[in-house]
């Protein structure tokens, strides 16, 4: 055996390993600060590189020939602990030097990386992960309430889209060659007309929200957006909010921008406030006498020492950066904050932020989960953790009385796959799991509702799993359901019922599918109905979840999907009847962009495409599915 095999080897064997406390990288470093140093200070030094290379190679060899007890009983257990016992309780606020210092021991890091093939172990040091989401003349508005908006994951947090509505305007966002724009189109029944357009010229637009007569806008400008990859650039990546008066539709007023460092990730709105998270990466050209060139930026100014923050001892070069901006006209952000570590994935729900950091290097198969408290515009840090698994998707995350669950995905030692529900407590401690779900599969959809939790894994069967989260203690698996093909989009869809989008196969191969699942006695799932689609060879569902409509009243599904034949994409709706368990096409609008929803406003239908228009259908009679064979009226952008 070679070295490389050696180190390939460790690395298999030890992959899925959390050490001790004692091991881990915080308390190593502070045996190494027992060596003799002329200056100690937050992070690792370069001098300090090959006693830490020597002492991880004892550590990995102690671990990988003594610690085959502890191995053999994670492997038995079927209850094998996900979150680390070990969290950290309080609050660690940076100060401008710990922040300089962490960043400059990561980009060292990195640099001597990449001076050498192998390190002393032969495993590449750990690398941050970076991710690259009326008045006169005017007729009036909110002229219904019953109208299908952005489906969202907590009832009464707004999530942003590319087409938005009120009841009696449309606002599709679509590219121009300059930009981006919005028009605003007047929806009256079978009539639309557009009114006006809004032009945000060399940025790209990643979703808008409407409330309060006010649209809000998040984009990133050009300049910012397309970055090289030399030594010389430092973080400029930047996201871009612009807020207008849409009071009157026909002229809409632009009435202030903001700006804040950082990749867009997401955003939310809950009461009176938008709440928005980017990431923002160093790269280079940091000077400690300037932290402008290292810390994130609110508006041009650097964020005050005392909001920020850190979620390891690790060095790092990614920022989690969040703002709070009131709708109601105020001339300014009301809080920021930034953590150095970074997020990739986000829960919000009425009370707390979630945000999670997957983990990375060759040791370790963790998240780490950060909980921070919001409230009318203000953020306060309450508590992190690490956890064992990959969190990936802010669907795998769902609070539950005050406890966080969320499912996760893992590897074993012996390279399988394998999935897992855990419960922690508010201040994310352990209170139940239950592990080994679809052993050798991947997650590829979750849905929480009520007190359980479904998710569908897949390799080459479809599992569908229902697990019992009623007693945060003691999570049970209440049902398992194998079908061919898998589900990559679950929904609720009326009372004990869920709807599937994903894969199926048919006699050529793959194509997309449709399934309506049941929810019986004893939560046991049943596939009520399924619907190939024969035609098409995906739906955009799995990486777009807001290009699907539900109509949970109605029973209406809409979505879109990818043409075997050509690869182009069509709209298709369709009604279900609960009753007799079938499927009934409603409409088939081909030729659409990707940029394409689906709306209801009343007894009317209208398919949004951001790059040609709005075409309008009419239910045929209230309430009754139907054949909306006809468009009554179509306008262009």
């Amino acid at each position: 055996m070679n070295d490389k095999e050696i180190r390939d080897y460790i690395k298999k064997q030890t992959a899925s390993i959390l050490p001790p406390e004692s091991l881990e990288p915080d308390k190593i470093e502070e045996k190494l600060a027992e060596v003799q140093q002329k200056k100690t200070t937050p992070f690792v030094r370069r001098r300090n590189l090959v006693a830490a290379a020597c002492l991880l190679l004892v550590l990995i060899t102690s671990v990988t020939l003594a610690g085959t007890h502890f191995l053999r009983g994670q492997n038995a257990d079927e209850g094998t602990a996900v979150a680390d016992k070990e969290k950290t309780s309080s609050e660690d606020q940076l100060s401008y030097e710990d922040a300089y210092e962490s960043i400059r021991a990561c980009l060292e890091s990195h640099r001597e990386s990449t001076m050498s093939n192998d390190s002393a172990i032969g495993i590449a040091p750990e690398e941050d992960i970076v991710y690259e989401s009326e008045n006169t003349g005017v007729a009036p508005k909110s002229a219904t309430d019953d109208y299908t908006d952005t489906d969202v994951q907590v009832d009464g947090i707004m999530e942003g889209d590319i087409v938005k509505t009120d009841g009696s305007y449309l606002y599709s966002l679509h590219d121009t060659a300059t930009g981006n724009a919005i028009t605003i189109f007047r929806a009256n029944r079978e009539k639309v007309k557009k009114v006006s357009s809004i032009y945000i010229e060399s940025n790209r637009v990643h979703e808008m929200y409407l409330e309060k007569d006010r649209l809000i806008v998040i984009s990133t400008p050009w300049e910012t957006e397309y970055e090289d990859d030399t030594e010389e650039r430092i973080g400029l990546s930047q996201t871009k909010l612009y807020i207008y008066d849409v009071s009157d539709p026909s002229s809409p007023k632009e009435l202030k921008t903001q700006t804040q460092s950082g990749r867009f990730s997401t955003a939310r709105i809950f009461g009176n406030y938008l709440y928005t998270f980017s990431q923002y990466t160093i790269y280079s050209g940091i000077d400690k006498k300037k932290p402008e060139t290292y810390i994130p930026q609110v508006n041009g100014c650097v964020i005050p020492e005392d909001r920020v923050r850190c979620i390891d001892k690790e060095p790092r070069q990614s920022y989690m950066v969040m703002t709070s901006l009131a709708i109601d006209g105020s001339e300014d952000f009301t809080d920021s904050l930034c953590t150095l570590g970074g997020a990739e994935v986000f829960y919000v729900s009425n009370n707390f932020i979630y945000s999670a950091q997957p983990g990375n290097g060759a040791l370790l198969d963790f998240t780490k989960i950060t909980k921070y408290r919001y409230q009318e515009g203000k953020f306060n840090y309450e508590t992190n953790c690490k956890v064992r698994g990959n969190i990936r998707d802010s669907y795998y995350m769902h609070e539950q009385d005050g406890n966080l669950c969320f499912v996760y995905n893992k590897t074993t030692l012996a390279g399988e796959s394998v999935n897992g529900l855990c419960v922690l407590d508010k201040n994310l401690k352990q209170l139940g799991e239950i592990g080994n779900l679809g052993v050798t599969e991947n997650i590829y959809a979750a849905y929480f509702m009520d007190n359980m939790a479904y998710f569908v894994t897949y390799r080459q069967t479809d599992p569908v799993f229902a697990v019992d989260i009623s007693d945060p203690a003691d999570p049970k698996l209440k049902s398992e359901l194998k079908l061919p093909g898998f589900s990559d989009y679950l929904h609720s869809f009326g009372e004990n019922q869920l709807i599937g989008l994903g894969i199926g196969e048919d006699k050529w191969g793959q194509c997309a599918k449709m399934s309506v699942f049941t929810i019986g006695k004893n939560n046991k799932i049943k596939e009520a109905a399924k619907k190939k689609l024969t035609d098409y060879t995906r739906t955009l569902a799995s990486h777009d979840r807001h290009s699907v409509l539900v109509d949970e009243e109605r029973q209406l599904v809409g979505f879109t999907v990818q043409s075997k034949d050509s690869g182009d994409y069509d709209y298709l709706l369709y009604s279900y009847n609960t009753e007799s368990g079938k499927f009934k096409q409603m409409l088939k609008q081909t030729g659409i962009s990707t940029n394409t929803r689906g709306i209801r406003i009343g007894e009317y239908f209208y398919v949004v495409d951001g790059e040609r228009g709005v075409t309008c259908y009419a239910f045929p009679t209230c309430g009754t599915p139907g054949t909306l064979e006809k468009p009554l009226s179509f306008e262009s952008n």
